[in-house]
């Protein structure tokens, strides 16, 4: 089976931490790998709000998921802190890669990486719209 292999670059422009709640643990064991989507969201939400665009939109228009990858490396478990890196990676015409690299700082092991492919959106015209200039200008 082939596997994803996600490449980073050398710089990640947003961190955060999150802690495993009770509630986020698959059967009680483990982390849920939904639970572990919902945690780049957030961390995802974060950089955008931390670079000026509080509302998932920059210059009008809205950005949205293509695609994800997760590659799973290690279980989390209730009250382990996990820290979320971003990188953007490889612009395109409409959107970019975001890269993330997800590390339990109670143990020091990768729990996960992640990509995910973002494009940007009119929802007036319904129609994918070009990497606006500030965000090409903040992460290109």
């Amino acid at each position: 089976m082939a596997r994803i292999k996600i490449k980073f670059p050398d710089k990640f422009v947003y961190s955060t931490k999150m802690t495993v709640r009770f509630g986020d643990l698959a059967g009680g064991v483990h982390l849920g790998n939904h639970i572990l989507v919902s945690y780049l969201n957030e961390a995802m939400f974060g950089l955008l709000r931390e670079n000026g665009f509080p509302k998932i939109k920059v210059e009008g228009r809205a950005m949205i998921v293509a695609d994800i990858a997760v590659v799973y490396k290690s279980e989390s478990f209730h009250m382990d802190v996990l820290r979320i890196d971003i990188a953007v990676g490889e612009f395109h015409k409409y959107g970019c890669e975001l890269l993330f690299n997800i590390t339990n700082e109670n143990t020091g092991k990768k729990t996960a990486e992640a990509k995910m492919g973002m494009v940007f959106f009119d929802y007036e015209t319904k129609k994918l719209s070009r990497v606006p200039a500030k965000f090409k200008a903040i992460f290109g």
